[in-house]
């Protein structure tokens, strides 16, 4: 799979759970990806999940935090214990690209709040 194929933001749905934001590489390419589970404990589950199903893929993890998405707004705050506080401005572009087609509102709001 090429990282034009992968979805830049990769969320479980409605509800509030962790991200973390991955610096994703094949080798010649390079580009970032927001990653939520709801089913994943801890930010590092994410990214053991994420590769698992990724594994030609090298990753870099860059923070993180929480998103609470509702079919109103994606809400990111906060941030990983594990892996420190997600980049504001590169979460902000990633959701806001993703919600263009959600017409969802993003609000981001990284460090405040856990």
């Amino acid at each position: 799979m090429g990282l034009e194929e992968l979805a830049k933001v990769d969320l479980d749905g409605e509800n509030r759970y962790k991200f973390v934001v991955l610096e994703v590489s094949d080798g010649s390419q390079t580009t970032g990806v927001l990653v939520g589970r709801a089913s994943c404990d801890l930010h590092r589950d994410i990214v053991r999940d994420y590769q698992r199903k990724n594994p030609t893929l090298d990753l870099k993890v860059r923070g993180g935090g929480r998103i609470n998405v509702t079919r109103e707004e994606l809400h990111a705050y906060g941030y990983s214990c594990d892996f420190g506080k997600a980049d504001q401005a590169t979460v902000e572009q990633l959701l806001t690209d993703y919600a263009q087609n959600t017409g969802q509102k993003v609000k981001v709001e990284m460090g405040v709040g856990y």
